[in-house]
């Protein structure tokens, strides 16, 4: 054996018990302390989940709160909007779809919003938003007078509000 092989048996050696160990006896005290504290730690494991159920919506993330408020802030943009308004109802349309879905862009048209919304969409709902996205964007760059802007603007919303009952 080499010296490093001796002073390494001899450190195992010194490790080896020849003797009787001495055993604690355990009282009915600390037996019920021991129980007590399994049992606070067993009752820990929930409390994680419970607090992701009432307070996950503050821990998701950006994308995901901006989703959920697509909705209101949508409203918000057509209430605002004035007579003489610098931005087509289309384009809120758009901004909503691109807040809601958290595309990269909001620069759709018609064709574009059809594709995206063709498997998420029933028919019937998808057809009505396209058209009404043409008329929107027909009255607005057409200057078409036969559309009044508060029916365009109710129109929006109902359509915003029906999107967004079907889309999750």
């Amino acid at each position: 054996l080499s010296k490093k092989e001796i002073e390494l048996l001899k450190r195992d050696i010194n490790y080896i018990r020849t003797s009787e160990p001495v055993w604690k006896k355990i009282e009915e005290d600390s037996f019920f302390i021991i129980i007590c504290i399994y049992m606070f730690a067993f009752s820990l494991v929930p409390v994680p989940l419970v607090f992701n159920f009432f307070l996950g919506y503050r821990l998701n993330s950006k994308s995901s709160r901006i989703s959920r408020k697509a909705l209101s802030t949508a409203r918000k943009k057509v209430s605002n909007r004035s007579e003489k308004s610098s931005i087509p109802a289309s384009k809120i349309i758009f901004s909503y779809l691109k807040d809601k879905l958290q595309l990269t862009s909001d620069n759709l048209d018609p064709i574009t919003v059809e594709d995206l919304l063709r498997d998420a969409l029933d028919a019937s709902l998808l057809n009505e938003l396209i058209i009404h996205l043409k008329v929107c964007e027909g009255s607005y760059y057409g200057r078409m007078q036969d559309n009044s802007e508060t029916d365009i603007e109710q129109k929006t919303i109902d359509l915003l509000e029906k999107i967004d009952g079907q889309i999750k």
